[in-house]
C-alpha cells in the first residue's frame, strides 16, 4: 500500500530529492497507523459482536441493523423489560445515530 502511494504520488507531483526521504518516511509512518486502527477495529467489532451475543435482544435481525447499531440502541434504551409496554421506549430522547457505509481500505 505504501509502495503505491508513493507511486501516485510520484505521477501527480515531482518531488523535490531533498525531501523524498522525509515524505517516504511520512507515508510510510501514516500507512502504519491506518493498519493499526483498522486492527483496533476489528477487535472492537469481535468484541462488540461477542458482547451482543450475549445479550437477549432480537435487533441484529433486522436487516441493515448489525451489532454496531444494535449496541448503540441497547445501550441507549438500556433493559426492555422496564417498559410498561411497546410504546414506551418512543418517549426516551434518542441518540441520532448515523449509519453511513464504510468503504474498506484495501490492504
Amino acid at each position: 500500500m505504501a509502495q503505491e502511494l508513493k507511486r501516485l504520488a510520484n505521477r501527480a507531483y515531482r518531488l523535490n530529492p531533498t525531501i523524498a526521504d522525509a515524505i517516504e518516511v511520512t507515508l510510510s509512518m501514516t500507512v502504519s497507523k491506518i493498519q493499526f486502527l483498522q486492527r483496533q477495529l476489528k477487535e472492537l467489532d469481535k468484541v462488540i459482536t461477542r458482547h451482543m451475543a450475549a445479550t437477549p435482544q432480537t435487533l441484529d435481525t433486522v436487516p441493515g441493523i448489525g451489532p454496531v447499531t444494535a449496541t448503540g440502541i441497547v445501550a441507549e434504551i438500556g433493559d426492555i423489560s422496564r417498559f410498561d409496554n411497546q410504546s414506551c421506549p418512543r418517549k426516551i430522547p434518542r441518540t441520532h445515530l448515523v449509519c453511513t457505509p464504510v468503504q474498506p481500505i484495501p490492504d
